[in-house]
């Protein structure tokens, strides 16, 4: 389980941080900082768990909330380490594995096991595997990700942007304060201050601007927005000389974050199977630190040849992170009209008077405008006759006497679906819809 996973982090970061303070050479601080990040995986465990307990229309507004949490993390270590740093390097690496633990119980006391919704339904492994399902196994999970990241339309260019983001804003840490250094003056401590209020900006977006924004535009033109405002900041960083470019240029690079790293996390997880989601956000934050880790190299390189040539490199990368948002909401779109889910409940007499055997019934739409059942012993399919695409824009079917009727999600309008004379023989007899 999630849980038992994020404990097992917590626990193995306290250790590894304990050890990284007591390391005596460079071999064993290399290691030992090598193993507190195997066990960093902790922001991709908490997205998995609030995948599970969270509906669709909340779920980028409560990563953003992981995301602000994280962001207050950034401020408040390192200015916590800076006033450790006089008691030395030990003492500062037991406080933050104080820290760790002080996770680790809260964790241990507080968090239950979580079981997403659809792991918790009444619902066999053989009637899973009838209509098509399966559980899946780590290793399936994992070829099923690969798989997607490869030919998905939304997955594929959803992973790209986590990369190429995480490039960037990798190549901006590695050599902002070089070139605040070099082309304004300012040394270490004026960097920190510009960090800390971009942290503090980030804080501020991810808590209170990303849910809104997200709410009104939708996740996919919140990434959109999130990569302008970031390429434009590159940018600026790279052609405009003024003392306080490297203020506002640091904050919009940070704060860009709060609409890009929620909203590509929740259109992950809504688009991957809820099997899945745990290890889908899971090699999304590994992805993630792997453009974390290639930007500062890349970046230390291209500094050498320019100042600004870095920032103008990642500019051009989030122009394609712009595009790619764009290639996902037109497959978003087109998948939204061909897929559609009911929740339907089968009447006793069409069971044959097993009422039991209700609680464990499935039932799904197929990309073919049908409607499958099974329940038991019961089997049977209806054909549609409305487009899956208005299927896609309902949240509810009615009875209304000898009709059954569609209601609209945005309005109150009733969509005709069936009606005739011959309907209390055919579909409406067999299921109560709602």
């Amino acid at each position: 389980g999630k849980r038992k996973v994020l404990l097992l982090s917590l626990f193995c970061s306290t250790i590894s941080l304990i050890a990284f303070g007591l390391a005596e050479n460079l071999f064993q601080l290399i290691l030992f900082r090598g193993s507190n990040g195997f066990f960093a995986g902790t922001v991709s465990v908490c997205q998995a768990i609030v995948a599970d307990v969270t509906t669709i229309e909340d779920r980028a507004g409560k990563m953003a909330l992981i995301m602000a949490a994280y962001g207050v993390g950034v401020v408040v270590g390192p200015a916590l380490a800076g006033f450790l740093a006089c008691y030395g390097f030990t003492a500062v690496c037991f406080v933050a594995a104080c820290c760790t633990f002080g996770n680790f119980a809260f964790a241990m006391w507080q968090l239950p096991e979580i079981k997403p919704e659809a792991e918790s339904c009444d619902v066999s492994k053989k009637q899973l595997a009838e209509i098509g399902e399966e559980e899946m196994t780590t290793s399936s999970q994992m070829r099923e990700i690969i798989r997607l990241m490869i030919v998905d339309p939304i997955i594929g260019p959803i992973f790209m942007i986590n990369l190429l983001s995480n490039v960037g804003m990798g190549a901006f840490l590695g050599v902002t304060a070089l070139l605040a250094h070099d082309i304004y003056s300012i040394d270490a401590a004026g960097v920190g201050r510009i960090y800390c209020a971009a942290g503090v900006a980030m804080v501020f977006f991810q808590g209170v601007v990303t849910k809104p924004v997200s709410e009104a535009i939708g996740e996919y033109y919140s990434v959109a927005v999130g990569a302008a405002l970031r390429g434009a900041s590159f940018a600026l960083c790279a052609g405009w000389v003024a003392d306080w470019v490297p203020w506002i240029g640091s904050i919009m690079v940070v704060a860009s974050g709060a609409l890009i790293d929620p909203c590509t996390a929740s259109v992950v997880s809504k688009n991957t199977k809820e099997n899945c989601s745990g290890v889908a956000l899971g090699a999304f934050s590994a992805l993630a630190s792997l453009g974390s880790f290639l930007g500062p190299l890349a970046s230390g390189w291209l500094y050498e040849i320019a100042p600004v040539l870095p920032f103008w490199i990642c500019s051009g990368l989030m122009v394609a992170c712009f595009m790619a948002t764009f290639r996902a909401q037109i497959a978003h779109v087109q998948r939204s009209r061909r897929k559609a889910s009911v929740q339907v409940a089968l009447l006793p007499e069409d069971l044959g008077g097993e009422s039991s055997s209700e609680d464990s019934m499935v039932a799904r739409i197929s990309s073919k405008q049908e409607l499958m059942i099974r329940a038991g012993s019961y089997t049977n399919s209806f054909t549609l006759p409305i487009p899956l695409a208005t299927m896609a824009k309902t949240n509810s079917i009615q009875r209304q006497g000898s009709r059954l009727s569609l209601a609209s999600a945005s309005s109150d309008n009733m969509v005709p679906l069936l009606s005739g004379e011959n309907i209390e023989k055919t579909l409406a007899r067999r299921l109560s819809l709602s």
